[in-house]
């Protein structure tokens, strides 16, 4: 199924890039595509959480997932959220003084 995904998601690029929209990077596009999932999902994708299907979702912002936690509580069977990045009260990423890099949550898994 990984495989699956990572073509789709390829192609998808692909063809963005085609039509001439693909200015983002990819970790861009990927938090676009998290975006579009969560807070304006399509009527498939609504009959596929409702068959059971989990996305991952890795890499977005507390605010953002707090954000999806009170707009689709009714749907939080279907997400799981992992390398959760910590903000400021500003929503910019929280940075650990000693490595310079940004502070996630631990996700335990």
């Amino acid at each position: 199924m990984k495989t699956l995904n990572a073509i789709v998601m390829m192609f998808t690029v692909v063809m963005l890039y085609i039509l001439g929209m693909a200015q983002a990077s990819a970790g861009e596009f990927l938090n676009m595509w998290y975006q579009n999932r969560l807070f304006a999902p399509n009527e498939l994708h609504l009959q596929q959480e409702q068959k059971g299907k989990v996305v991952i979702y890795d890499g977005m912002r507390d605010t953002e997932v707090n954000q999806a936690m009170d707009m689709h509580f009714d749907r939080i069977d279907s997400m799981m959220f992992i390398g959760t990045i910590i903000t400021d009260d500003m929503g910019k990423p929280k940075v650990d003084k000693a490595t310079g890099l940004v502070l996630t949550e631990d996700d335990d898994c």
